[in-house]
């Protein structure tokens, strides 16, 4: 059986949107930024495999919108 990967923290996820985000991290919905990092770390099943995806969630404050990133990713790039 193999290990489960450890959770991304707060810190990890934050790290790699600041890098990565190439817009200045504004909401596509409402322009704002101001983003929630999700403490949780949760797994998308695959319609049409036998797996799931880990993903970390991020929130937009002011309205909600909610972005999924590959968990998976920003564990190979940190």
């Amino acid at each position: 059986m193999s290990e489960k990967p450890k959770g991304l923290t707060r810190d990890e996820v934050r790290a790699y949107l600041k890098k990565k985000w190439k817009t200045g991290g504004n909401c596509t919905v409402c322009d704002a930024n101001a983003w929630v990092v999700v403490e949780e770390e949760y797994c998308l099943p695959a319609r049409y495999e036998a797996k799931n995806f880990p993903v970390s969630v991020v929130v937009c404050e002011r309205c909600g919108a909610t972005i999924f990133f590959s968990a998976d990713i920003i564990r190979g790039e940190s």
